[in-house]
């Protein structure tokens, strides 16, 4: 058979285009994962965090290249608003609002880049009800875990310590931004 033909077949063109989208999925992931480390490593995160930050997006990126492999190969895909819909909304009512989850993921990965929390922090975040005075325990996909004076835990929702006030009372690592924390107040 010669090479032309071959190259018409519809299992081949579904191979290449298998080959083509595993490729960049493979890229991508190399890619997610350096940028992960190497912010995760900066920051001085545990291992923990890292680790559970890298399954997140590992987990992000599969899901997104299933559908792009779907797509390329012309699955129909009408369906599936309509089945993760009805999933959706029974799992939001029997569990929890799947909107909520999925903020606070978001704000777990941007906490992850940005925030310069670490465990061991003592922190307070600011509420217009109740403030939390508690040293930073464990970081969790969609809470912080907070360790307060009395004892206790306190779970603190991710996005709450994004969008609320978080003061860094005592650094669990001297040197990293206690250097700001320490400089007078400007006009004092």
């Amino acid at each position: 058979m010669p090479i032309t033909e071959t190259l018409k077949d519809p299992v081949v063109i579904h191979a290449v285009k298998v080959v083509v989208v595993l490729s960049v999925y493979i890229v991508a992931a190399t890619i997610a994962r350096t940028v992960i480390l190497r912010v995760g490593q900066y920051r001085e995160h545990d291992p923990f965090r890292i680790r559970s930050m890298l399954q997140t997006c590992r987990l992000g990126l599969r899901l997104l290249f299933t559908f792009v492999l779907l797509i390329v190969l012309g699955v129909d895909l009408s369906v599936i608003p309509a089945f993760l819909g009805s999933f959706l909304a029974i799992v939001g009512v029997a569990c929890f609002a799947a909107w909520s989850i999925l903020t606070n993921v978001t704000a777990g990965l941007v906490i992850f880049a940005a925030k310069d929390l670490q465990v061991g922090d003592k922190v307070k975040v600011i509420d217009e009800r109740e403030s939390i005075i508690g040293t930073v325990v464990e970081f969790r996909l969609w809470s912080v875990v907070m360790r307060t004076d009395d004892g206790g835990l306190a779970y603190v929702p991710n996005i709450s310590m994004l969008q609320r006030a978080t003061i860094i009372l005592a650094a669990a690592k001297p040197g990293r931004t206690t250097a700001l924390m320490k400089a007078p107040a400007p006009g004092s």
